[in-house]
């Protein structure tokens, strides 16, 4: 890409008084910054910095830079000293201008636009520091050519005016207030926005007009001509930064706990709610496209679904906008799910983290079966949707079975984060029939539950505790972390309840005894609108004891809620649930388990 810069300065007049003191300066730093390849990437060679020059000098750095052999894609003109406007047009005055000969010894806008409609760059910037500049508009009709004019390739044309045509442009010690104004944008002191790449000039002429909103004695005047899209004219500095720090910090928790207050404030205007939603969650959506987690941005609509989901039974708008946003997190995961399963075709362990190591023991269960639950709240959302058919069931078949081929010692049960998405990812299994894969996965995690007697890792536990949940695990030594361990544990209720579906019942009993004494649990919500609240009061905690109060898979689904199987209302609800159940750790969406066959 072919990006060139002129800057010109001029503050010694040979003809005009007075002389100036801060245009060269403006134009030094234009040039300095825009030249950067991390700031504007004009190329420093084919551009110009003219400083005080005469108008020969002007049109030949013109000449130099436009009419060489490669076009330009992008082309900016910046100009800081003393202008002129007469009827003809507005004009930069140089060195050697003489008042009185415009015309002939000063630098006509138009004539640039004119050397530039005979070559044009892909789009021209044009940003004048002077006074009067706001006259300019005077010398577009240069430009404005019906036969040209909307034509596919026309080339663009943005222009930027510091003061209007009757103002004077305001010099600072710093510099000229209206080329401040217009760096602060380029280096980020100004935000602009950030979920661009890049800024254009339309937008920097925008936010240079509201720097200067209060100030009637210069207003700056931008004008774009057939534009018809987005052209750089330097990078974002807030882009970058949002990539790389927003999400670093960004936790679905944090994004609920920002919004509840907006949230609670408007709660006589549903309207108001969803917008207040969308104004928070806008830019993170077009931040997380970037991102290379295939999740990210599902997570991240799914939180703003999440948001809205207390206020559903009563408020058509957040249940309209829940159902929208759900949907959109199934379509993202079909995707996700569909790009997983071509890498893994390509490589059998591309579900191994790049760095490797020991990290791998314990957070490569957690993602195998973040990906199965997530998949399955898909396939439910668009079941409810009736558009069970756009969900990929050879894909996810697929996927199920290389876990099973290649990963069968890391689909494990290890913490309480995975109850969940087990849960919803083996009610999708078994919904669809695969009836050998859930029976065959179900296995894995029984065999691990037993393997650990039934010490399970907290939901709560923190990064630093893993290494002496894992040591603890290999040596078989638990006494020593007890305060690590899930108890009781709705995790093997999970388990444990899904032996009936997959016909493992007999099985599941035989081992019981290597579970004495442990505790399980399950949490059945009364109303599902506070489930992704981080605590929950609306509900009864079914607490069971191994050896205690039940030895079998029998006796648990005697003992087992009816609530639980519960199905909430209305639809947008029910996917609101599961979404929360995918994002938060500690809340199992049991109406979506299938219930048990009645015996023949």
């Amino acid at each position: 890409m072919q990006r060139a810069l002129l800057a010109i300065g001029c503050d010694a007049y040979e003809f005009l008084e007075p002389d100036l003191a801060g245009a060269e300066l403006d134009a030094q730093r234009v040039f300095e910054q825009l030249t950067k390849p991390d700031v504007g990437d004009y190329d420093p060679v084919r551009s110009r910095l003219l400083l005080s020059p005469t108008l020969a000098e002007v049109r030949k750095a013109l000449e130099d830079i436009v009419y060489q052999d490669e076009p330009l894609d992008a082309f900016t003109l910046y100009f800081a000293g003393h202008g002129a406007l007469e009827s003809a047009g507005f004009y930069m005055e140089l060195r050697d201008t003489r008042a009185g000969r415009l015309p002939t010894t000063a630098y006509w806008l138009s004539e640039s636009l004119a050397a530039l409609a005979s070559k044009p760059p892909t789009v021209t910037n044009i940003i004048l520091d002077a006074c009067f500049s706001g006259g300019l508009a005077n010398d577009v009709h240069v430009l404005i050519k019906p036969e040209i004019q909307g034509d596919a390739g026309t080339p663009a044309v943005i222009l930027l005016a510091m003061a209007s045509r009757d103002q004077f442009a305001m010099e600072t010690g710093e510099g000229g207030a209206g080329t401040n104004a217009l760096l602060e944008c380029v280096d980020g002191r100004t935000f602009i926005q950030e979920h661009g790449a890049a800024l254009d000039l339309m937008e920097i002429g925008a936010a240079v007009g509201r720097r200067f909103a209060t100030n009637p004695d210069q207003q700056p005047r931008f004008w774009a001509l057939n534009v018809h899209q987005r052209s750089a004219f330097c990078r974002n500095p807030h882009f970058q930064a949002s990539l790389d720090t927003t999400f670093k910090h960004w936790s679905p928790r944090g994004f609920l706990e920002t919004v509840s207050p907006f949230l609670a404030s408007h709660a006589a205007s549903p309207a108001d709610q969803v917008a207040d939603v969308e104004r928070l969650v806008g830019g993170l959506i077009i931040r997380a496209q970037d991102s290379r987690d295939m999740f990210l941005e599902a997570q991240v609509r799914a939180s703003a679904a999440a948001a809205l989901l207390p206020f559903c039974p009563t408020s058509v708008a957040a249940s309209d906008y829940v159902e929208e946003q759900s949907l959109a997190v199934a379509e993202l995961v079909v995707r996700a799910l569909t790009r997983a399963v071509e890498e893994l075709r390509l490589q059998k362990y591309a579900l191994l983290s790049l760095r490797g190591g020991l990290g791998d023991l314990y957070v490569l269960p957690l993602r195998i079966w973040k990906i199965i639950g997530w998949s399955g709240a898909a396939y439910f959302i668009l079941k409810d949707a009736g558009r069970a058919s756009e969900f990929p069931t050879t894909t996810f078949t697929e996927f199920l079975d290389t876990v099973i081929e290649h990963y069968s010692l890391s689909a494990v049960l290890l913490s309480e984060v995975q109850g969940a998405p087990i849960a919803i990812g083996l009610s999708c299994a078994a919904e669809l029939g695969l009836q050998e894969q859930g029976e065959t996965l179900l296995g894995i995690l029984f065999n691990s539950v037993v393997e650990n007697s039934g010490h399970i890792a907290r939901w709560s536990i923190k990064n630093e505790q893993l290494l002496s949940y894992m040591l603890a695990r290999h040596t078989e030594r638990f006494g020593d972390i007890a305060d690590l361990i899930a108890n009781p544990s709705e995790a093997i209720a999970v388990i444990l309840r899904f032996a009936p579906v997959f016909g493992l019942g007999d099985i599941f009993d035989e081992a019981m005894a290597e579970l004495d004494h442990v505790s399980i649990n399950a949490f059945v919500a009364d109303d599902y609108g506070p489930f992704a609240e981080d605590s929950m009061a609306d509900g009864v905690n079914h607490t069971l004891q191994i050896g205690h109060d039940i030895w079998t898979v029998e006796e648990l689904m005697a003992a087992w809620p009816a609530g639980a199987a519960q199905r909430p209302e209305p639809a947008s609800v029910q996917a609101g649930a599961l979404l929360a159940a995918s994002l938060f750790p500690n809340r199992i969406p049991w109406f979506v388990v299938p219930p048990v066959p009645a015996a023949d």
